[in-house]
């Protein structure tokens, strides 16, 4: 269950202090980069990065009930958003107001989170490296102080003093740029670890083929038959030149065998030393998982008493380490998934007792390490589950499928439906769930990461979502194949299968060529003209093809290439800004033999193949009709609301007409239809409950889409808005107009 209300309070105030230290650190350094620039394109873009740094620091400062920080944050923010969009320039006097609020943050988290805490932050890493620490050589203690945040040099006494003197005797700071630096460069040793491998084996080679050599000779020398015939004179000198070959053969052959063993010795001593390298480097990287879980119990607690629901959130293998990078990337995907579980997921405690199951729901998150150096995380509720027919029902309302493709699907293969964008089974939109991107962008960030993500549901017993995902980024394991005459290399991480397959097996289904892996069709495709790779003209097409299989359970692959050569670790490098958008291809890395091998992006080759074919005889085939922008009624009796709603909604390119009540609105409505209607709740005459509840109840209007926008947010207030009828309820005090945008581009 949960930890103390005590063990919470520090654990989350030095989760907080640790992300608060990097946001104020990126505000400062905006600030001062932000004096000396002219008014230009860059301006723009640093004032939008400092606008999301503050207002992320706003949110976490919220979430670890710290008001007075949150209060500093919507100053800074209102500031920035002037500077932002042209309504004031960021003078001296401006820039020193929100230094001076930056300074107020600083000693609001000296004074709230104290001296001597010793957290992660973004710009220190403090490493224990006392032999005789009781803590583990694996155990990292990560430690860090805010740093100066205005103009003025030097660091804040409060903050350092203490946590120095204490740390001086077991710890060294480290600044994690530098920490970055060296994984870079023990992450280029494996590019000597294989070239030294591949100069063994070279010298190996060599040495057998002068040992046959010297035999051969040898052997031909003793036969003298031939040379018993010469003159003397000419025997004489074809034994001198057979002597001299001989001893030369035998200096060749001692040099060969010597070079070979000095090569092997080599090998044996630099591999294991690059890899323990690797290793203890990245281990200076690795932080436990509880880094980033901190803060889940909170978000749990909020978002089940904004749900009206009782949750318990256990996390399970905590201690799990992994890369510090993989950890960052990991926090917006779980996020979705806890919230998702929370909101979707478990029921009320009136549901739950009549389902038989006691009134608090449980969240689990068990964190394991998986054999190949990946790590296994999943999320799982005891809640209502999810309903197969349900999320047909849901992908075909929102054209993610046909509703001829989704009676095709079983039960299991339903359930991943559920990962398209669009695709949910709320029955109302609020600001935490019902748009459907919640598993869409889960899906999205792992597959980011190299990893996958799978998903199992039953109905009444809840849901499980599992995501699988490397320890560290250092490297991958591939498959080297060869294609065009050329090596590239494909991740395993989708990889199902290697096989060869007899041009006569080939078959050909629904116009495209097919092949049976584990007895069922599989579309394959040959990857050099998929990828437009050009082969040599001379080269002859064997009777067999090599390939492999890409995908999941449900969509399989096959690629023909030229051979599939081995299966290795590789260190993927990035292409660069330059080639940033190459299709189909994720990275570069250095063979053993020096080659520069791209690496192949599993997805884009899985999305280039389907875009072929699906798009079959459809290409150049456009439709010409012109698109008209949806129509959208406003119903609020606040003219400055109105006056916003509508400047909004104009600005994205929607058509807006404005009512002022329910009454007026029910009258426009007798005469014009809209794609969608955004009311208020609170209007005189008829309020937007009553105004949804006459929407449906009339068949000309049923159908037009209806959003709630009001300030009642309780629990009751949402329900009321379920049984009038409407699609949406978001909530006035966490407005945002991108979630309104969002919303309706999606209801209409």
């Amino acid at each position: 269950m949960y930890p103390t209300d005590d063990d919470f309070a520090a654990q989350l105030r030095a989760t907080f202090y640790a992300e608060a230290v990097e946001h104020v650190e990126a505000l400062s350094r905006g600030l001062l980069e932000l004096e000396d620039m002219p008014a230009s394109e860059r301006r723009s873009e640093l004032l939008d990065g400092m606008f999301r740094e503050a207002h992320s620091l706003k949110g976490a400062s919220a979430a670890a009930s710290q008001p007075r920080i949150t209060a500093m944050c919507q100053s800074m923010e209102t500031v920035l958003a002037s500077w932002r969009g042209g309504a004031s320039e960021p003078v001296a006097a401006e820039i020193d107001s929100v230094s001076d609020s930056l300074d107020a943050v600083v000693a609001l988290l000296e004074s709230s989170t104290g001296p001597a805490r010793t957290v992660k932050a973004g710009s220190e890493i403090v490493r224990n490296v006392a032999p005789d620490h009781p803590a583990s050589h694996q155990d990292a203690v990560h430690a860090a102080t805010v740093p100066p945040v205005s103009p003025a040099p030097g660091p804040s006494p409060a903050l350092s003093s203490t946590a120095s003197t204490r740390a001086q005797d077991t710890m060294v700071r480290v600044a994690a740029g530098k920490i970055d630096a060296l994984m870079l460069q023990a992450e280029e040793m494996l590019a000597i670890k294989l070239a030294q491998n591949r100069h063994a084996s070279a010298a190996r080679d060599l040495d057998a083929r002068t040992r046959a050599w010297r035999k051969g000779w040898d052997a031909e020398r003793a036969d003298l038959a031939l040379v018993d015939r010469l003159t003397p004179a000419a025997l004489r000198r074809v034994r001198a030149v057979l002597d001299g070959t001989s001893a030369f053969a035998a200096e060749l052959s001692a040099r060969t065998s010597a070079l070979a063993a000095g090569a092997e010795q080599d090998r044996r001593h630099v591999g294991p030393l690059v890899d323990d390298m690797l290793a203890q480097v990245e281990s200076v990287l690795m932080l436990p998982f509880s880094s980033i879980s901190a803060l889940f119990g909170k978000m749990v607690r909020d978002l089940a008493r904004q749900e009206g629901k009782e949750v318990d959130l256990v996390v399970s293998g905590a201690e799990t380490e992994l890369d510090r990078r993989i950890l960052e990337r990991l926090k917006d995907p779980l996020v979705h998934a806890i919230r998702n579980a929370v909101s979707h997921g478990i029921e009320t405690p009136e549901g739950r007792t009549t389902a038989g199951k006691p009134e608090r729901g449980v969240v689990r998150v068990v964190v394991s390490r998986l054999e190949d150096s990946r790590v296994s995380i999943e999320v799982t509720d005891d809640g209502r589950g999810l309903d197969p027919a349900g999320i047909r029902d849901a992908a075909v309302a929102t054209g993610a499928a046909t509703r001829e493709q989704v009676d095709l699907l079983d039960d299991d293969r339903s359930l991943s439906l559920a990962f398209e964008p669009g695709v949910s089974t709320n029955p109302i939109i609020t600001d935490i769930s019902g748009r459907g991107v919640g598993l869409n962008v889960v899906r999205r960030n792992i597959e980011e990461l190299e990893g996958t993500v799978s998903f199992r549901s039953a109905a009444g017993e809840g849901s499980t979502l599992r995501l699988v995902v490397p320890t560290a980024l250092a490297t991958i394991r591939g498959v080297v194949v060869k294609v065009g005459g050329r090596p590239y290399v494909v991740p395993t991480t989708l990889l199902y299968r290697v096989m060869r397959v007899s041009r006569d097996s080939i078959k050909t289904a629904a116009n495209q060529p097919t092949i049976l892996v584990d007895g069922r069709p599989v579309p394959m495709v040959d990857l050099a003209a998929l990828v437009g790779i050009r082969r040599p003209r001379d080269q002859k097409p064997d009777d067999r093809i090599q390939a492999f299989v890409l995908g999941t359970r449900d969509e399989r692959i096959a690629f023909g290439v030229d051979r599939v050569m081995r299966e290795q670790d590789v260190l993927v490098k990035s292409l660069g800004p330059q080639l940033a958008r190459v299709a189909s291809v994720s990275g570069a890395t250095v063979l053993e033999t020096g080659q520069v091998a791209p690496v192949f992006d599993t997805r884009g080759l899985i999305a280039a193949a389907n875009a072929l074919w699906q798009a079959g005889g459809a290409l150049g085939q456009k439709d010409e009709t012109p698109e008209v922008a949806p129509s959208i009624l406003i119903v609020e009796d606040s003219v400055t609301l109105r006056m916003l709603l509508r400047n909004i909604l104009t600005t994205a390119g929607f058509r807006v007409r404005t009512t002022c009540d329910g009454s007026e609105a029910l009258t426009v409505l007798k005469t014009e239809l809209f794609d969608a209607v955004v009311s208020d709740v609170e209007m005189p005459k008829i309020d937007g409950f009553e105004l949804t509840v006459r929407i449906r109840a009339d068949v000309r209007t049923a159908r037009i889409p209806v959003i709630l926008v009001t300030g009642r947010e309780s629990q009751s207030d949402k329900a009321r808005g379920i049984e009038a009828g409407a699609n949406a309820y978001l909530i006035k005090s966490n407005f945002d107009k991108n979630n309104l945008l969002e919303t309706l581009r999606r209801l209409t």
